[in-house]
């Protein structure tokens, strides 16, 4: 076949010939497609041909499909397509013929015949054969990475979903509450339970809702350096946990020298108290409500609150100083455990100063930040010495490239035997700063790809192991 064809290419938009590379993947070609003849995004799109009898494997080239010159390609919705397969299975004299598009299915993923006996299982309880995924990155494997969601290869996700679509062997859907219905899952709704089933981050977000808290959990990030992402790192955790949990999440600066957790989370709008402040405010006040107290914080995105340190102008040496104190941190760590469910501390480069002190006494759970660089890493090394032994501690390398790293991830994490766990949070998308894309206006639906995963596999490993610790605090 030649490196390139002339296709037709239809869309809800549009139709249009257009030449594409044989050699290329399907998927890989269908964004193009999708930008000049469809309104829908590429990620919701799947190809069917132009009579809706092939559904076309989007891992497959063109070459690999038989698809030469001339031939028409439909790009509809997954939901349209599995409409499209239910309507000819039920038209069908006799048991539908398989399309010719699951040809390409794996043998032990092909559907099977239609008949009107359930099978003992929806398709949303699918769990992938061991062949079909890959587990969590196996940088510093623990015990407790077994319980996180495996990865599954995009092409067995498509096709087992496929397979669950056009397969009308699905048992009746249970009834959702008292007095209704159950109802038959259409090809469409059935497609996309399979879909969500081997859906990670959904997987990673449900691990996340459903832990239980005995009592409010303090997480306390740290790092010896300056630069690998401390502030960072906290917002973004905090914010998921406060879009993600009922409990109330809020972010406490432990970096009285100019920390920068307020510059992230807050356009000034909505002022909050500083640390200083609220320790005394909870002293004259020690009957204050939860909502008294949630009316003096600062709000951010995703209705994560938040107390800042002060600053100048504003604040002047003196009251920095004095707002440094481990006494001052210590009471407002203990009275905020009274409201907060969830209270992160994002703390300062000097583990030895009063602040990070109060919160490293105070931590439930340890984040421990590395960046690519070498010394970084030695000093990170060095400083898990002096944090709290016996605290449930995981790393989190971060800004890491896609590739070309000259950081050995395994080396260091060797020298930290003590670790739950490894989280890798690769660099933003394009090249971006990180500190460019949390602010204030910061969405997790327009968040960095490269952040959707791993931020999640963070607060669900950390999630997943609340139920191992004490019910009282330390």
């Amino acid at each position: 076949m030649e490196a390139t064809v002339l296709l037709t290419v239809s869309g809800d938009a549009d139709t249009t010939e257009l030449q594409a590379d044989t050699t290329v993947p399907l998927g890989e070609l269908v964004p193009t497609w999708a930008a000049t003849c469809s309104t829908v995004s590429a990620a919701e799109l799947v190809v069917l041909s132009g009579d809706n009898r092939t559904l076309f494997d989007p891992g497959q080239t063109l070459a690999e499909l038989r698809l030469g010159y001339g031939s028409v390609i439909r790009l509809v919705t997954a939901t349209e397509a599995m409409e499209i397969m239910e309507v000819q299975t039920v038209k069908a004299p006799a048991p539908a013929p398989v399309p010719a598009g699951l040809s390409a299915i794996p043998e032990d993923l092909q559907p099977e015949e239609p008949s009107h006996r359930p099978t003992p299982a929806p398709p949303s309880s699918y769990q992938p054969r061991a062949s079909e995924v890959t587990a969590p990155p196996s940088v510093g494997g623990h015990p407790e990475d077994a319980v996180l969601p495996p990865k599954v290869s995009g092409r067995h996700r498509f096709w087992r979903a496929v397979k669950a679509g056009v397969n009308r062997k699905t048992p009746t859907a249970q009834p959702t509450g008292q007095f209704i219905k159950a109802t038959q899952p259409k090809a469409g709704e059935r497609y996309r339970q399979a879909l969500q089933a081997t859906d990670r981050s959904h997987n990673l977000e449900m691990m996340i809702r459903g832990a239980t808290l005995q009592r409010c959990m303090v997480i306390t990030v740290v790092s010896p350096k300056g630069g690998p992402g401390k502030t960072t790192t906290t917002a973004l955790l905090g914010m998921l946990l406060a879009e993600l949990r009922r409990d109330p999440v809020i972010a406490l600066d432990a970096n009285p020298d100019f920390g920068d957790l307020k510059d992230k989370l807050s356009n000034d709008l909505l002022p909050g108290s500083e640390v200083d402040d609220l320790a005394h405010w909870l002293i004259e006040h020690p009957t204050a409500t939860p909502a008294e107290l949630s009316s003096r914080l600062g709000v951010g995105p995703h209705g994560l609150r938040f107390i800042p340190t002060p600053r100048p102008p504003e604040a002047s040496k003196e009251r920095m100083k004095d707002a440094a104190d481990f006494d001052l941190y210590q009471g407002l760590i203990r009275r905020l455990r009274d409201y907060a469910g969830i209270l992160l501390v994002d703390c300062g480069t000097g583990l030895l100063d009063p602040p990070v002190r109060a919160a490293l006494e105070a931590a439930d759970q340890l984040v421990l930040l590395t960046d690519t660089s070498a010394t970084t890493a030695r000093q990170v090394v060095a400083a898990a010495t002096l944090l709290p032994p016996g605290t449930p501690t995981w790393l989190v390398a971060n800004k890491m490239p896609q590739r070309g790293s000259m950081l050995d991830l395994d080396q260091v994490v060797a020298e930290m035997p003590h670790l739950n766990g490894v989280t890798i949070l690769p660099a933003p998308d394009g090249g971006q700063l990180a500190e460019n894309i949390v602010t204030p206006s910061f969405s997790w639906a327009d968040a960095p790809t490269t952040w959707q995963e791993p931020v999640r596999e963070l607060a669900a490993r950390l999630a997943n192991n609340w139920s191992q610790l004490p019910r009282s605090a330390p």
